[in-house]
């Protein structure tokens, strides 16, 4: 100290550590040899000449030709003429062990039954069903009134309820949708099978359409409804057998629905 004042001079200059070996506040670490450079094959090219485009060979878009062939044979699958057996039928009056499990569910209205099941009972009573659809998404067309007429569910008042319903533009498209997916195999014959709860009235118009349709888009179809003897009327009903124009209206609208789907 000179006169009470630090001798600066006597500090020594701080040591600027070495850029290469030490860090501060970090104990230097082993050292890492150089990493060689690495030959690339790539070269600059320049975004102002076209020389390098001369050379590419890029591969053309275009599916492949095992895709749309497979995609052209389901079309040909789906397009082909099949024999198809339609069948309508009642899940509290199909079979005895049904009834008893529909007992248990709370009644057919309402209970859900897996297919497996369904398809069992079915074959028990002579049918080896490839598709089931349930028609009760609709009200019962067995009102007070049409009760009062005493047909089955081929009666054209009957048919008109279910074609103007709400939900059967969606069960329609469901019902197109399932066909044509068992559509695709190679069998020309498959069997369709509708249901409600007695068998009487809405799986027997929903069998009435599924045959216009199908048989509109060329298939061979025959039906058979398991459950008749719960009708109000005879199979030969002159009524339900010779049915007035607006039967045809009626069918034609929903053939025009499967149509658009």
């Amino acid at each position: 100290e000179l006169d009470g004042r630090p001798n600066l001079q006597a500090i020594p200059e701080a040591e600027v550590p070495d850029a290469e070996n030490d860090w501060p506040n970090e104990r230097p670490g082993p050292s890492v040899p150089p990493v060689p450079p690495v030959e690339s094959d790539w070269k600059e090219i320049s975004t102002e000449s076209t020389e390098h485009l001369e050379h590419l060979e890029l591969p053309l878009a275009s599916p492949s030709s095992t895709v749309t062939d497979r995609i052209d044979r389901l079309d040909r699958l789906d397009r082909r003429p099949r024999k198809i057996l339609l069948s309508s039928f009642g899940i509290e009056t199909l079979d005895p062990e049904l009834t008893h499990r529909c007992q248990l569910l709370g009644g057919g209205a309402r209970c859900q039954i897996p297919d497996s099941e369904i398809s069992a009972a079915l074959r028990r009573q002579g049918v080896d069903a490839s598709i089931i659809l349930d028609a009760r998404d609709f009200p019962d067309p067995n009102s007070w009134a049409l009760s009062q007429l005493g047909h089955s569910g081929r009666h054209h008042q009957i048919v008109a309820n279910l074609v103007c319903h709400r939900n059967f533009w969606y069960w329609l498209r469901e019902a197109k949708s399932r066909f044509h997916q068992w559509g695709r195999c190679e069998s020309d014959e498959f069997s369709l099978a509708i249901y409600c709860r007695r068998g009487k009235h809405r799986s027997v118009a929903a069998l009435v359409i599924l045959r216009h349709i199908l048989e509109a888009e060329g298939h061979e179809c025959s039906q058979w409804h398991v459950s008749y003897k719960q009708w109000c009327c005879y199979l030969s009903c002159d009524i339900c057998c010779n049915p007035p124009a607006e039967l045809q209206a009626h069918l034609d609208q929903a053939f025009e629905y499967w149509r658009n789907f």
